[in-house]
């Protein structure tokens, strides 16, 4: 508003397409809003000097806070998937610490077993005995996959942290591979 009322004031002897002051406000709001029609533009030196101080404290007025919101967006967008692997890790210990509580029973249960059933060779106790077995080995498969699935949850999710482990990995790579070339040498 200040703008087109400025306007009108300077250019309105010299400019025709500046005659009354709602075509110089529609030419300000037009120009600071977007990027202008071209349909009106000063003519005189102090009215372009005007328009141009006002332009660029107009985008200067508009892009800080675009920046900010949207520094601050992203910044909430980075929170919600922290908080999501927070909640997929919580989840993934769940479940290991409930696998490796079942594997324990069932690791109790078969040196049970197999100490009870180690003299009655019929065959109703061995299919019971295979039973505790087959039971140990799906308990422990299981818990080797929640482990697996824990693992992975574990690793880095930015770019810069998966390229510093990758460094600090290679270079621990590196270490045992001289490692076993001083071993291999003093073989």
């Amino acid at each position: 508003c200040l703008l087109g009322y400025i306007s009108y004031i300077v250019e309105k002897d010299d400019n025709e397409q500046f005659d009354n002051i709602a075509e110089a406000m529609w030419w300000s709001v037009v120009t600071l809003a977007t990027v202008g029609y071209g349909d009106r533009v000063p003519v005189t030196w102090l009215g372009k000097l005007i328009a141009s101080v006002f332009t660029v404290l107009g985008v200067a007025l508009f892009a800080l806070p675009a920046g900010i919101i949207g520094a601050g967006l992203a910044l909430k967008v980075e929170e919600e998937e922290r908080n999501r692997q927070r909640k997929k890790k919580k989840a993934a210990a769940a479940t290991l610490i409930q696998c490796a509580w079942r594997c324990y029973k069932s690791s109790i249960k078969y040196n049970e077993t197999s100490r009870f059933f180690a003299h009655k060779p019929t065959d109703i106790y061995k299919f019971y005995y295979f039973e505790t077995i087959e039971k140990k080995f799906i308990c422990l498969t299981k818990f080797f996959i929640a482990k697996q699935r824990f693992v992975d949850l574990l690793r880095p999710l930015d770019i810069k942290s998966i390229i510093e482990s990758y460094k600090y990995g290679q270079l621990d790579v590196m270490s045992r591979v001289g490692h076993m070339q001083t071993t291999i040498d003093t073989i």
